[in-house]
């Protein structure tokens, strides 16, 4: 996948971005820093200073009621859930055309939950130009989805 990668630094500037599961800002912070204008959706609001940048709107919800009224550049989601409501949460983001690029974190609560990997190809793969899935070091446990839609 092309993430627009400059250097090490994603060009987003002036794209727009939804961060859901955005508490305590982490990723809002990473792009806000390169130039993205962001949406943040928690039931809890972010650190005080990412909460006054004049490019953030904070939407205080559910992540997985939440629903943008135009398509955005890039979904970023990092919830903490259940692995099949965030298989679902894509699949239905790429379904309905929400956005063009993704980042979606998926947290599996054992070993028995690997096989949703295979679901989350077979239902997302259709819907997208790229899809790569990644393992990070910094949690074993977990997968990172990223790519671009149709």
């Amino acid at each position: 996948i092309s993430l627009g990668l400059v250097g090490s630094e994603m060009c987003i500037r002036d794209r727009s971005c939804v961060d859901l599961g955005a508490c305590p800002g982490g990723w809002s912070y990473v792009v806000l820093a390169r130039g993205a204008r962001v949406v943040a959706v928690d039931r809890s609001e972010l650190r005080t200073d990412l909460m006054t940048h004049p490019k953030l709107h904070f939407h205080c919800g559910d992540a997985f009621k939440f629903r943008h009224d135009v398509r955005v550049d890039w979904l970023l989601c990092d919830v903490i859930a259940a692995p099949q409501r965030s298989i679902d949460l894509l699949v239905a983001w790429l379904q309905e055309e929400r956005m063009v690029n993704f980042i979606v974190s998926i947290k599996f609560m054992g070993v028995e939950d690997y096989p949703l990997i295979d679901q989350l190809k077979a239902r997302a793969a259709p819907l997208c130009s790229e899809l790569s899935l990644i393992r990070l070091s910094a949690n074993k446990n977990e997968i990172c989805a990223f790519g671009s839609a149709i």
